[in-house]
């Protein structure tokens, strides 16, 4: 670009590598008019994947919370809400499972089909992260089981529920994330699965992926996910659905690192050559 004859050079942001791990929260469970269709699992973005973050600036942080839970039969479970580093990048929250009156929605991994209303949701595209989307949750006569984050959920079948699918192992993210670095991890070792579908009548439930709620029958409830990502058990007539659970943000970067500034209380560590920021609130951090 030239001004009044001097040439200048356009001024250029200095930008350092960080990996991200952004989870979506999971969706609650539905109530059904026979058996309700197991809720999907947040979407979990791919952690090897590299992006650039400005030098100096801030990115704030939001952790899509767990979907609320419902026992009437004509109303399904709130989707899981949408986790985001800033604009680069977010990962949807999970779909509910059909009711006895509402079908299934879409997410990061959908929910499953219910007695009533027994389509599946399926995928969504929108969402901006670079892997595991998830996928659909099954239905049919009982309530389906919510898509994982890598697996779907059955089928419900004559006998019951449909199980939910699995979500993804965190070691097999990467080795570091354990309890025994990450306290929130306690009790923890596979994240985003799906919530088992309810079934009609006294048939046998749907059993959530690891971490995911169970299906409920008539005369019981629901149970609530109990791992990040995760969708919870969806019910029957009377009986109340189970709630999603929250997602989170990770931050990895190589070597020593310590950000200017932070909010939110992340948890900061150090090991193997690298150092984790991880967010399970909102918060913010500048590079």
């Amino acid at each position: 670009m030239t001004i009044l004859g001097i040439l200048t050079q356009p001024s250029i942001v200095p930008s350092t590598d960080v990996n991200l791990l952004v989870v979506g929260g999971g969706a609650g469970g539905s109530g059904g008019g026979g058996g309700g269709g197991g809720s999907g699992a947040g979407a979990v973005s791919n952690l090897s994947t590299t992006v650039q973050a400005n030098i100096g600036g801030t990115y704030t942080i939001t952790i899509g919370g767990g979907g609320a839970a419902r026992a009437s039969n004509t109303l399904k479970g709130d989707d899981g809400g949408t986790s985001s580093f800033g604009a680069l990048l977010s990962s949807l929250g999970g779909g509910a499972g059909a009711s006895g009156a509402q079908s299934a929605s879409n997410g990061g991994s959908s929910g499953g089909g219910g007695n009533d209303l027994p389509t599946p949701g399926t995928p969504s595209g929108t969402n901006t992260n670079t892997g595991g989307a998830g996928f659909s949750g099954g239905g049919l006569f009982n309530g389906g089981g919510g898509g994982g984050a890598s697996a779907a959920g059955s089928a419900g079948h004559g006998a019951g529920g449909g199980n939910g699918g699995q979500g993804l192992t965190l070691t097999a993210i990467d080795a570091a994330l354990t309890s025994a670095n990450f306290a929130a991890f306690t009790g923890m070792t596979v994240i985003a699965s799906g919530g088992g579908g309810g079934s009609q009548g006294g048939g046998t439930i749907g059993i959530g992926g690891t971490g995911g709620g169970n299906g409920g029958r008539l005369g019981g409830s629901a149970t609530n996910a109990t791992s990040f990502g995760s969708g919870g058990g969806s019910s029957n007539f009377d009986g109340q659905g189970g709630t999603g659970f929250a997602g989170f943000v990770l931050l990895k970067t190589a070597g020593t690192y310590t950000a200017a500034a932070t909010t939110g209380s992340p948890t900061r560590v150090v090991t193997g050559g690298f150092t984790y920021y991880l967010w399970t609130g909102n918060g913010s951090i500048t590079i």
